[in-house]
């Protein structure tokens, strides 16, 4: 018998043990949302791999799968929902200094119009993703992209500077709850393995582009009001979050279960009764305040330098949080459990995870760098500051095209992870001989296009290899896992990047970093690329490998015990 097709969607999974063969192969060919042709079919359970186990079938329900016009037009509306989380934070820089001067901000509460929005959003989406993988992530993602688009509105009516900052801190809200809720989504409507592949990819590579973008779209809407940055949002978010009410279709509702590893994890007892997860108030505290005040003190000292008290003991407190919550975590019910400790045993969670710190980091730091040299060393407008940076996302853009086309029998997984680390640290390294606005097209211009590609790939494809990795029923959970990682990385890079730059000012007492602080500052990124790529190198395991593996192990199982078994090719 030829091997059945959707074994190799790996998002999907393997069938459960003890099937007969032709239930074992109706199981694997059915997606979460059906067929496409009006067939209304069960959802496949996630792999059995390292501590994830198959899930109950009584989880199983029927939803036809959506027409493909109406699958593409909500990639496209998830697309749109990224692009806006990522460009509410790159876009905003533009316009500091104009907020500054119109509501009588100080430089460092300037700040915290980006600070607001991205502590909220770092620190709520990995609680955005579980209450998206355990309730309905329809309902998750049309109130989150409602309320980004009704706060960005409030934001730009605003002409007080207290209420401004509040308002950008429940537009960060908002945003951390749609996209896990957009990943959840995407993972389900296209469970066929080249669709869902180039789907995330897309997704995935939207914030990476909005990084960019964001800056020139935010030059040019500044240009008729600071405001404008915001009521942009509004504007594109508050109509599709409608639409999506009417467009989305209703999930399937997965029934109370109890957790595979559960009995594993406790000596091989008998795990819980059957029974609808409890939202995990204590370790959403825990992880929140650990965020909030980790990322507050790191970009605190950017301002206010690590002598202030208020800013170690910040960052300290942070830090000691984390394991706290870690603990937390371990003592619970799996069940109820904000992050599970069983997914710290998928393959390259734990590494994918240390990945994800320098990807972001990459971006703002080329962004925030030559936005200071080019407006600040070399008088450049702010909407000419955006179109020098427009390189760096058209590369991005066709980098990320072109490598969802390639198959990964010519290029792997590692291949793309390893590569796109050192196009980056190539990038970095033209970017630290810097000194003159006549060097732009020779040493800027090839090296945002040069690392902004390889950031892009090596984003994506992290993005994907995670992904390929977890369950689906997991997927909320870890798409608001890794954002959360992308911004404490950025975070805690910058605030080290910044601390080696001033470290060598224009003028002895000064905060302004000369050419030589940018020049080690970026050396330093080269540095963490260049780490990141040996370790992904030397510790990747590619799931593609893994799944074969797996079920190669499946086919003898089914022969030893005189059943034949469907494998990947």
């Amino acid at each position: 018998m030829p091997p059945s097709p959707s074994i190799t969607t790996l998002s999907t999974g393997f069938p459960p043990p003890g099937l007969s063969k032709e239930t074992e192969k109706d199981f694997a060919d059915r997606p979460l949302f059906g067929t496409g042709k009006g067939d209304l079919v069960d959802e496949p359970s996630p792999r059995r791999q390292e501590g994830l186990e198959t899930e109950s079938l009584s989880s199983q329900v029927r939803v036809p799968l959506p027409s493909d016009l109406r699958r593409y037009t909500l990639l496209a509306v998830f697309v749109s929902a990224q692009f806006l989380d990522i460009f509410g934070a790159s876009a905003a820089i533009v316009g500091l200094s104009q907020m500054a001067k119109s509501l009588n901000m100080t430089t460092a509460e300037s700040i915290w119009v980006v600070n607001a929005y991205s502590l909220t959003l770092a620190s709520s989406l990995l609680t955005g993703g579980r209450i998206a993988d355990t309730k309905n992530p329809k309902v998750v993602f049309i109130v989150g992209f409602l309320a980004l688009g009704l706060f960005s509105m409030g934001v730009g009516l605003s002409r007080d500077k207290n209420t401004l900052l509040v308002l950008r801190a429940f537009s960060g809200l908002g945003a951390s709850l749609t996209i896990p809720a957009a990943t959840n989504l995407i993972v389900h409507l296209f469970p066929e393995p080249d669709l869902q592949e180039t789907a995330i990819a897309i997704f995935g590579g939207s914030g990476a582009v909005a990084n960019i973008l964001g800056l020139f779209i935010g030059g040019c809407l500044v240009s008729a009001g600071w405001p404008w940055i915001f009521y942009f949002t509004t504007i594109i978010a508050t109509p599709l979050a409608i639409i999506c009410i009417f467009l989305i279709p209703h999930p399937p509702r997965h029934l109370p279960e109890t957790h595979a590893w559960s009995s594993e994890e406790k000596g091989g007892q008998t795990s819980s009764p059957a029974r609808l997860p409890k939202l995990d108030l204590v370790g959403t505290f825990l992880l929140t305040a650990a965020i909030v005040l980790f990322i507050f003190g790191l970009t605190s000292s950017n301002v206010n330098g690590w002598r202030q008290p208020t800013t170690i003991s910040t960052v300290i407190i942070g830090a000691l949080l984390f394991p706290v919550f870690f603990y937390w975590e371990s003592q619970i019910d799996p069940v109820d459990a904000l992050l599970d400790p069983a997914v710290w045993s998928i393959p390259n969670f734990t590494l994918l995870s240390i990945f994800a710190l320098s990807n972001t980091y990459w971006f703002f730091l080329s962004q925030v760098s030559f936005s200071d040299i080019f407006q600040g060393e070399f008088g450049v407008s702010g909407i000419m500051t955006g179109v020098r940076f427009l390189p760096s996302g058209i590369a991005g853009v066709i980098a990320m095209v072109v490598a969802s086309k390639i198959s990964f029998k010519r290029f792997s997984l590692r291949m793309r992870l390893v590569g796109g680390a050192l196009f980056a640290a190539g990038g970095s390294i033209m970017f630290s001989f810097v000194r003159r606005d006549d060097q732009y097209f020779p040493l800027v211009f090839p090296g945002l296009i040069v690392g902004s590609s390889g950031n892009s790939i090596s984003f994506v494809s992290a993005y994907v290899a995670l992904l390929l990795s977890v369950p689906p029923r997991h997927s909320g959970v870890i798409g608001g896992l890794w954002n959360s990682v992308l911004q404490l990385g950025a975070a805690a890079f910058l605030s080290i990047t910044s601390t080696i730059q001033v470290a060598f000012p224009d003028e002895p007492g000064q905060l302004t970093p000369s050419f030589d602080g940018y020049q080690y500052g970026f050396l330093f990124n080269v540095g963490v690329l260049c780490l990141e790529a040996l370790l992904v190198f030397v510790f990747f395991r590619d799931p593609l490998d893994l799944a074969r593996t797996a079920s190669s192990h499946e086919l003898e199982e089914g022969e030893n015990s005189g059943e034949t078994r469907d494998t990947l090719p």
